[in-house]
């Protein structure tokens, strides 16, 4: 732990994806379940939603007025009653992709202790520790995207000024937000698959990395650049700036999302739950006897 923080953040990002290749066959084929779980969850999700508003409604015609006539108020003219609506609605969509997600930590901590993994693990993790995972997804929800979309979505709630001007700066506010504390809660994942609840996953995490925040944040920049060089560059000049030709734009495109699905998500989730493994040994390391042996891990400290 004595070596710069800059030189850590680069071992921590190569370990990282030198473990994602290594077992990319099952991170590959674990990232297909998960997103076949993920929409399997989603539809179930939705279609509850949809069961429910309609056994509040009179008549199906009546559920379906009511649904196109929410829209069209919505998007013309958003009232903070639709804005809290429509921040439910997209916890019901999100909190399975975080469940998902939270699966695929239990992969990664197989890497990490050197045990290999296997693609059904994802399996094996949604059912040891599904409510945890789902509790964890909702409460990453309500800290870090739910407030992002709310303040998106602030301009059109009370309009001040040039709308277009305050919908730049709550762009810029979400976006930091989303950087600032998904990076502090980053380690919530690697804590609940670690076996603890998400009342206490959450603070360890969060206290974990603004002790070591340098270290913590710089993964999560690092990643957080990556999934920009890799996704939103090629969008940006292929849709924005139209600086590509059709087909060169379209492959650019489509090869960016392809690695950041297969490479930088797994790797990522392996780079987090490999630094959550050393930062909370070196703490009780800490606290008990400074002299003995910490645990092994792959790619060392």
């Amino acid at each position: 732990m004595n070596r710069p923080v800059w030189r850590a953040i680069v071992q921590d990002v190569q370990v990282s994806v030198k473990l994602t290749k290594d077992n990319f066959a099952s991170f590959a084929l674990g990232m297909l379940g998960v997103m076949l779980l993920t929409a399997l969850l989603m539809a179930l999700a939705l279609g509850v939603t949809v069961v429910i508003f309609m056994l509040l409604s009179q008549s199906m015609t009546a559920w379906v007025s009511a649904l196109v006539e929410w829209s069209s108020v919505f998007a013309q003219s958003p009232t903070p009653v639709l804005a809290w609506g429509a921040f439910f609605v997209l916890l019901v969509v999100t909190v399975p992709v975080f469940l998902a997600i939270g699966a695929l930590f239990g992969m990664s901590r197989e890497v990490v202790e050197g045990a290999g993994t296997a693609a059904a693990g994802v399996l094996t993790w949604y059912r040891r520790r599904s409510k945890s995972l789902a509790a964890g997804g909702a409460a990453l929800y309500c800290t870090v995207v739910g407030p992002a979309y709310l303040i998106v979505t602030l301009p059109y709630l009370s309009p001040v000024g040039d709308t277009s001007v305050v919908a730049g700066v709550t762009v810029g506010v979400a976006t930091f937000w989303v950087m600032l504390v998904g990076g502090l809660t980053s380690l919530t994942f690697p804590a609940v698959i670690d076996g603890l609840p998400v009342h206490r996953a959450l603070p360890l995490a969060v206290s974990t990395a603004v002790r070591y925040f340098d270290r913590v944040m710089g993964v999560w920049v690092a990643f957080l650049v990556l999934f920009g060089l890799t996704v939103v560059a090629p969008l940006y000049a292929f849709i924005v700036l139209g600086a590509l030709p059709n087909l060169l734009g379209v492959i650019l495109v489509i090869a960016g999302a392809i690695v950041a699905v297969f490479v930088l998500v797994p790797a990522m989730a392996v780079a987090l739950s490999r630094l959550y493994m050393i930062l909370t040994a070196a703490d009780l390391q800490d606290a008990t006897d400074e002299g003995a042996p910490g645990p092994l891990f792959v790619g060392g400290p």
